[in-house]
């Protein structure tokens, strides 16, 4: 047994005796033999303890079948199931302080007085409620400055010149969600990476696809599976009622999974040819257009500041 955890609270109210505090934080009149150590008055078991800060522990093992008929065995619990958060043991913790100390050493922690009214008086059972108020108030008072990335119809529709109806059919069909100004920069800051330009996030790894044909129709009419699987142990199965849906498939994987760096088929003819060969090229051709963009602008933005550094 590498480690047994005992309950002091739970041995305490079993009529174990627990001394629990270490001899080298007792005083030198107050130590003895009995000092940190587990006591059974009827059985007569004491056990004294180690200490490894902050732990105290006593070594133990498992017992051989002869311990277990010729050795005393001692309870140290009860079989009653053991409930740590009893409200009950602390309503009467606090009864029992009562009768030595009276009502106020109970409430002498909430009752300080203060000339500063922030330092009000709270009640205890008031305490969760107002804590909670307190951070109900902080979370809805935080508040943003309005900015958005995100282009709207009027804003394009004044940028290119043309009508508001083309504008939004525009938006609906352009696979960029968002647009950055760079005109109004200063200083140095980083500019997007590409994922958080295009529809879809770009993957740095491998994706290998195969489609394979199942021996019977499933219940749903599926009778085909496109397997996507990458060398980090992952895979992820579509199930397809037909060979040439697979094409159809690609955008629902880079909407779940994103846009591989390289996507590796089999020798499969739905795999190699037609639409399934054509959509991975429009992803990689967007991608590049991003970068290439990103970078004329950084060019730009240099020079700008070449040119006020002249000036």
């Amino acid at each position: 047994m590498k480690s047994n955890l005992l309950c002091v609270d739970q041995l305490q109210d079993f009529g174990i005796i627990m001394n629990d505090v270490p001899l080298q934080r007792l005083k030198r009149e107050d130590r003895n033999q009995y000092s940190h150590s587990i006591i059974d008055e009827n059985s007569g078991l004491h056990i004294p303890m180690d200490f490894l800060n902050p732990i105290s522990f006593f070594a133990c093992r498992r017992p051989a079948l002869s311990e277990l008929d010729e050795y005393v065995s001692v309870e140290m619990t009860t079989s009653v199931p053991w409930e740590p958060y009893d409200p009950e043991s602390s309503r009467i913790e606090q009864n029992l302080r009562r009768e030595y100390q009276g009502d106020i050493a109970t409430q002498q922690i909430y009752s300080v007085d203060r000339s500063d009214p922030n330092y009000r008086s709270i009640c205890p059972l008031a305490l969760p409620i107002a804590l909670g108020d307190r951070v109900e108030a902080t979370i809805n008072g935080v508040k943003t400055d309005g900015k958005s990335y995100l282009v709207k119809p009027e804003q394009l529709a004044q940028r290119w010149r043309i009508s508001l109806e083309c504008a939004c059919r525009t938006l609906k069909k352009t696979t960029q969600r968002a647009l950055r100004d760079w005109t109004k920069v200063k200083g140095s800051r980083r500019f997007r990476p590409t994922q958080f330009q295009l529809e879809y996030p770009r993957l740095r790894a491998d994706i290998w696809a195969n489609i394979k044909q199942g021996p019977c129709v499933s219940a749903e009419g599926n009778k085909y599976v496109a397997v996507y699987a990458a060398a980090c142990q992952w895979a992820r199965g579509y199930a397809l009622k037909k060979e040439s849906e697979v094409s159809n498939l690609l955008k629902e994987v880079f909407r779940d999974i994103g846009s591989p760096r390289v996507l590796r088929p089999d020798d499969a003819q739905s795999l190699t040819a037609g639409e399934f060969q054509i959509r991975p090229r429009f992803q990689y051709i967007l991608a590049s257009l991003t970068i290439l963009i990103r970078t004329l602008l950084k060019i730009v933005f240099v020079k700008q500041q070449k040119c006020m550094f002249v000036l």
